[in-house]
């Protein structure tokens, strides 16, 4: 038996070096679409929250919060709740399909909120009727719009609801071993927190993954603008003082004044000091000494709103 062994040898036989892959995550989109299709939908989570709240005249936002490839089975037998109601969107000009799935507690109180409810009100989960199916559908709709303008900026592609399902296991868009993309979302209505997930199969979107591509390399000269824009302003210079107090008087009472009178301020001297830049409000601080010389702490930006 040879006695000089090697690192990867035990008892004189060798060791396979094993790497594990998950053969459920089929990386089909590379990282640079991802980084586009997560970009673009930020900024549907911002359209969506404003255009909803103000059709509901309630508090709804959405917040993205992460993107997965599986393949469709996966997806639906192990990464979607069991009831959810499930929107078929098709896209146009391409004809091919998405899924959007919204968890029972933000549909329901949609639901409520557009029969004039309140979003709190509690409704049956057990299982929804036809009617709530098309109000729920009904309240969907801002939400499948804004959808749709995000991808059209995307790439050209408009989405419209045609069906709909109250599970995700009654829905067959693609073949089970087809890698679909997750875009998952936390989607909060008043107190009510749930998720919402959109399916995008890899065969939806392959006619326009060039275009999205595309964007990537848009977006990433867009970033080389703003910092070439970052550098040129960080040296503009600026007045920045602090403000210990201030006050507004008419001209015929500041005309009284004499040497040797006192002028009373408003602020106390707890509560610190203003630092203004071109004479805007930005910052809260309390006055110090730096070794020699004249300090301020920063201790809160001050909100502009309440200026």
């Amino acid at each position: 038996m040879d006695t000089n062994l090697r690192p990867e040898t035990l008892d004189g036989y060798r060791i396979r070096k094993v790497r594990d892959i998950d053969f459920r995550r089929p990386m089909k989109f590379t990282r640079e679409q991802l980084r586009v299709l997560e970009r673009a939908h930020d900024g549907f989570c911002r359209s969506a929250s404003n255009r909803l709240s103000a059709e509901m005249r309630s508090e709804i936002s959405f917040k993205f919060l992460t993107s997965d490839q599986l393949p469709y089975s996966v997806v639906v037998g192990e990464e979607l709740p069991r009831q959810a109601y499930v929107l078929v969107l098709e896209t146009a000009p391409i004809s091919t399909r998405f899924a959007l799935v919204v968890e029972i507690p933000t549909v329901l109180s949609l639901i409520s909120r557009s029969l004039g409810g309140d979003a709190s009100d509690q409704i049956d989960e057990d299982g929804m009727s036809e009617l709530e199916m098309a109000v729920a559908q009904r309240s969907l709709e801002g939400l499948v719009e804004s959808l749709s303008d995000t991808w059209s900026d995307l790439c050209g592609l408009t989405l419209k609801a045609v069906e709909y399902e109250s599970t995700p296991v009654a829905l067959q868009l693609v073949p089970p071993s087809e890698p679909t993309l997750l875009l998952s979302f936390a989607v909060t209505v008043e107190s009510t927190v749930s998720m919402m997930t959109v399916l995008v199969p890899w065969r939806s979107v392959d006619p326009v993954l060039d275009i999205i591509s595309a964007s990537q390399q848009e977006f990433v000269e867009e970033v080389g603008q703003e910092g070439a824009m970052q550098r040129a302003l960080g040296k503009v210079e600026v007045q920045v003082c602090a403000e210990a107090g201030s006050m507004v008087l008419p001209l015929k009472e500041v005309l009284n004044y004499s040497p040797g009178d006192t002028i009373i301020f408003p602020q106390s001297a707890a509560s610190g000091v203003e630092v203004r830049i071109e004479g805007a409000k930005v910052y809260q601080a309390q006055p110090g000494t730096h070794n020699t010389k004249r300090a301020v702490q920063i201790e809160k930006v001050i909100d502009p709103s309440s200026t």
